[in-house]
């Protein structure tokens, strides 16, 4: 039932963010997506055609127009801001950006019209010290346009969110990016030396962090390590013959590795904890040319490991000539502890090499190639499994032709639990704010009213259209 609150969806991949604000009584007035096939599960599964650009298709240095909103949301791609001295001010920053596209559907609309709440989600690595100075762009920008946005990054994953409130066995930790609109008689004009107005100056000291108590509330309380066990949260009947096979080349590479665990661990209390390279496996090695202190560290960590192991390590490396195992297989992380066996825990066969852990919970989904294994299954996990660990239903409609490319678009989804886990800290936050409007009100009591998990709202749930 609509709450006559309606929402903007833009990169809106498969519906992470629609399914989060439908479970709240939202309606989607505009949904915006390239990819034709995750435009068209969107379209199946939530009745809106999405297929579309940000970018205006007659003026390319324009935005999409949109109308009024109450909530804008966006998981945008990430791509370098400029760093020149010639721009006239802090919204300037981000031409030739997508996020620059985010800030011209705002500034188009009047400041009444412009969406209440902003929800957006990006990889950690913005946060990161390469991308630092972007990131600050980004929350100014916002602030600039009147948006309050916290000081601190927020951060979340779904393997540290409590099961009742959407949590899922899934390493996948995003940083969000949320903001308010202050109304318009505390909004002020922007200040020229800080960019942004004054009265959105004073309240940010306010808003350290959208982490509160609160949101602390719907968080593991201990390690997550303990909590999740893959065996029982990740327990779908009849799954195995909808799961991608492994390769023979992986089961030779695993049987491999596997048997030279067993031989290190007959006379080792444990297994390496850093990155095992087999080609630094050489007496004879040298460093390249400028390389990094990190890099020069890993290959004398494996130079000893080879010289105090070398007959269990020519046996490994004459197997893997005589098996023909590539050269990506021949890299080995063991983040298990004491596990005994690579088959019993989960296994990822990454660019960098095969990476295995305990089955507690997976790492982030990525492209179908990578997609992790469950050892103890000995196979890799099925798409339901894979929409299961982003909050979506068994309901939820692919097209069977098209599964490598819902595997990929699953891995470029936001999940559902984390979406509502930040709407929840975000009105918590700015609940004196949001109670100043209409507008605001509406959402507040939409979120405090709202399901728990997404696991509730999909229970009355059907998807749009069957798939054609």
């Amino acid at each position: 039932m609509s709450k006559n609150i309606r929402f903007v969806d833009l990169f809106s991949g498969i519906g992470g963010f629609a399914a989060a604000f439908r479970s709240l009584g939202a309606e989607c007035l505009l949904a915006v997506e390239k990819d034709k096939t995750a435009a068209e599960t969107y379209r199946v599964n939530w009745g809106h055609f999405a297929l579309g650009n940000v970018v205006d298709s007659n003026n390319p240095k324009k935005s999409v127009k949109v109308g009024p909103h109450d909530i804008l949301a966006a998981g945008f791609p990430c791509q370098p801001f400029s760093k020149s001295g010639s721009q006239d001010g802090v919204l300037d920053k981000s031409r030739g950006t997508l996020f620059n596209n985010i800030l011209q559907i705002i500034e188009n609309l009047d400041y009444s019209s412009r969406p209440t709440v902003i929800v957006l989600e990006n990889v950690r690595n913005l946060a990161g010290p390469k991308h630092k100075a972007d990131l600050e762009v980004i929350k100014d920008s916002l602030r600039h346009l009147g948006y309050t946005v916290e000081q601190q990054n927020f951060f979340l994953s779904p393997h540290k969110i409590q099961r009742e409130f959407g949590g899922r066995p899934q390493n996948r930790e995003r940083i969000f990016i949320l903001g308010t609109k202050l109304p318009a008689k505390l909004a002020g004009k922007p200040n020229k030396k800080s960019g942004f107005s004054d009265s959105v100056n004073s309240y940010l000291h306010k808003i350290k962090s959208s982490v509160n108590a609160e949101s602390e509330k719907l968080l593991i309380d201990g390690d997550p390590k303990l909590y999740w066990n893959l065996a029982k949260d990740l327990n779908f009947q009849d799954v195995e013959n909808e799961a991608p096979e492994l390769k023979d080349s992986e089961v030779t590479a695993i049987e491999l590795w596997n048997k030279w665990v067993g031989d290190f661990r007959a006379s080792h209390a444990s297994l390496p904890s850093f990155p095992i390279w087999t080609s630094c496996w050489d007496p004879n090695v040298t460093f390249p040319a400028n390389c990094p202190n990190w890099k020069r560290n890993f290959i004398e960590k494996n130079k000893r490991l080879f010289e105090d192991n070398e007959e269990i390590c020519k046996e490994l490396l004459n197997s893997f000539e005589a098996e023909n195992v590539i050269p990506t297989f021949r890299k080995f992380e063991w983040q298990a502890g004491d596990m005994d066996s690579i088959w019993d825990g989960v296994i990822h066969f990454r660019p960098s090499g095969i990476r295995v852990k305990k089955p507690n919970y997976l790492p982030a989904l990525v492209a179908i190639t990578h997609t992790p294994i469950l050892g103890y299954e000995r196979r890799r996990i099925s798409l339901r499994e894979a929409a299961y660990l982003q909050g979506f239903p068994s309901e939820f409609r692919f097209d069977p032709n098209q599964e490598a490319q819902h595997f990929k678009q699953l891995g470029n989804a936001v999940n559902i639990g984390a979406v509502l886990v930040a709407l929840r800290s975000l009105v918590s936050r700015d609940e004196a704010i949001l109670k100043m409007t209409a507008n605001g009100k509406r959402i507040l009591q939409a979120v405090n009213e709202s399901f728990n998990s997404p696991d509730e709202f999909f229970a009355t749930w059907t998807p749009s259209e069957e798939i054609g």
